[in-house]
């Protein structure tokens, strides 16, 4: 008995060790993210997943400094990662920031090819949902709604440009059909 109470209390000074350490290096990376050393916050956030690997506010921040980097694609990565820890309080700023990199990775697309037009669009309407969504979870979330606003006009002013809104009817023909 004495020796189960011994593991217990082993395991708990384990357990509450990771924790402070997990916080520790998160700290230590909001101190790097605000002094815009990217890479070195990078590595305290991947530190303190080291210790607890669901940790929803390492995964946004690693989100939030592969943004800074304009590394689009793994932020949206590290900001879904975020969404499916489980902490509520951060999926609405997670979509936002989705909303965000998805804009930005259409905003780097400069051809003016149908084609490439066409990937700008679809990116544009994904950064949509993402600042609808992050409307709906928070509703006074003012630059959501700005985004949100935004990003609208840049694909109304899109779809005139290039036609997109005889295409865009036919598809919605074809989808109310089914």
């Amino acid at each position: 008995m004495k020796r189960m109470c011994a593991l217990i209390a082993l395991s708990l000074i384990v357990s509450s060790h990771a924790v402070a350490s997990e916080k520790g290096d998160v700290k230590e990376g909001n101190l790097l993210y605000n002094t815009a050393d990217y890479s070195a916050a990078a590595k305290s956030y991947q530190k303190a997943l080291s210790d607890k690997p669901d940790s929803a506010i390492a995964l946004f921040n690693i989100g939030a400094v592969r943004y800074r980097e304009g590394s689009y694609d793994k932020a949206i990565q590290s900001f879904n990662k975020a969404i499916a820890s489980g902490n509520e309080s951060l999926i609405p700023k997670s979509d936002y920031n989705i909303g965000n990199s998805h804009y930005r990775l259409g905003s780097k697309i400069t051809s003016t090819e149908k084609s490439e037009i066409a990937k700008v669009k679809d990116i544009y309407e994904t950064a949509l949902k993402y600042y609808k969504r992050a409307m709906d979870l928070d509703p006074s979330d003012r630059d959501a709604k700005f985004n949100y606003e935004f990003v609208s006009k840049k694909l109304s002013e899109l779809r005139e440009t290039y036609n997109f809104k005889k295409e865009d009817e036919k598809k919605d023909q074809k989808q109310d059909q089914k």
